[in-house]
């Protein structure tokens, strides 16, 4: 199963070749995976959406959130982001400190910088 970027997630696209412009602008995700294995991004500066595959979105680093005050599925996200061995089955079994610290452990806290709308 293909990872997503939990929805309400604040990103930054980039790679996009289709349509560079786009490129380093902010979003917030709407969607989980849909046709095409794509996710539905909000551009609050343009107002309007877009359809991006994962791999085309970073975390935003406009402003910082805690490991703790990490989901579960931003943890197991950023997990798979920066340990690419890691299996899902692999992190079923894991607990929310688990996770914490396996990414404490691969990542520094400016590493995953977040901002989310209220």
């Amino acid at each position: 199963k293909e990872t997503c970027f939990p929805v309400d997630s604040q990103v930054t696209l980039q790679g996009l070749q289709r349509s560079p412009e786009l490129n380093g602008r902010k979003g917030i995700v709407r969607s989980g995976l849909w046709t095409g294995s794509r996710q539905n991004v909000y551009l609050p500066d343009l107002q309007k959406y877009v359809m991006v595959k994962p791999d085309n979105l970073t975390w935003s680093s406009s402003s910082s959130k805690s490991f703790e005050q990490l989901s579960v599925a931003e943890l197991k996200r950023i997990l798979q982001t920066k340990d690419l061995t890691i299996t899902q089955a692999q992190m079923r079994g894991m607990d929310k400190e688990e996770l914490i610290e396996r990414v404490r452990d691969l990542t520094t806290y400016h590493d995953i910088s977040f901002q989310f709308m209220q």
